[in-house]
């Protein structure tokens, strides 16, 4: 059995419904067969991070056309150009679930409920990351997965409250330190950055040195500037209004 939940732009669970309706969100949660997988999936609908998702790609993004969203059992998760469609699998939230136990037991980051949240949010928005630069040309595209780690930080830290908490959160939870046993390497392996994540959010952090977040507060308004044309132009304004911001003396 499939649920399909159909979100319309500007329109978050059928609120905010005076929002002009300029494009659509299809997210499809696929109900397994398995417990595992049915832990994940009644723990993934609690957590908000699909709405979050299609919030971002609706209200803010300039993404053209319909953008699908697909939950399921996939061995692997990622985007589809030809068909414009993210694949999230509930092996990266099992994942999370793995990694948040191991997490819990040696430091105070987080719940585990939380980290695993924020990990699969996290995921979502860099494959919608992935999404936007699919549709720019040639030459961005060609910038490769740090560009879409920064694409994705940028998009947490604007447009996510918390969004720097979230990325660390995610960063911190697949640090390569941390051994689960039986772990399937993928999910460690295409989580994402951990460098990039902490380039683009030390700024914020309690952890970095004034230094270091001086020159994160840089770098960060250098990714606002890049970033800000794929954006709604209210959002993009903001955008250039933040990066002014942080680097005046």
């Amino acid at each position: 059995m499939t649920l399909q939940i159909r979100y319309l732009a500007g329109a978050l669970l059928a609120a905010v419904a005076s929002v002009s309706l300029a494009g659509q969100t299809t997210v499809s949660v696929a109900w397994p067969e398995n417990s595992t997988s049915r832990s994940a999936r009644q723990s993934l609908m609690r957590s908000g991070a699909l709405e979050a998702l299609v919030d971002i790609a609706d209200r803010h993004t300039t993404l053209r056309g319909d953008l699908f969203v697909v939950v399921d059992d996939s061995p692997e998760s990622g985007f589809d150009p030809a068909t414009n469609t993210i694949v999230l699998s509930y092996g990266h939230w099992r994942s999370a679930m793995a990694r948040a136990a191991a997490v819990g037991r040696k430091s105070d980051i987080g719940s585990s409920s939380q980290l695993i949240d924020d990990a699969f949010l996290y995921a979502g928005v860099y494959q919608l990351a992935r999404a936007l630069m699919a549709q720019q040309d040639p030459a961005t595209q060609l910038l490769g997965t740090d560009a879409v780690a920064d694409l994705a930080n940028v998009m947490l830290l604007e447009l996510v409250p918390g969004g720097a908490r979230i990325a660390q959160s995610a960063m911190y939870l697949y640090d390569d330190s941390i051994a689960v046993s039986g772990e399937d390497q993928y999910w460690r392996d295409h989580g994402h950055s951990i460098e990039r994540v902490w380039s683009s959010t030390c700024h914020e952090s309690a952890d970095a040195d004034a230094e270091s977040r001086t020159v994160c507060a840089d770098n960060y308004a250098q990714m606002l500037v890049s970033w800000a044309p794929l954006f709604e132009s209210e959002q993009a304004e903001r955008m250039l209004q933040t990066a002014k911001r942080s680097v005046e003396p």
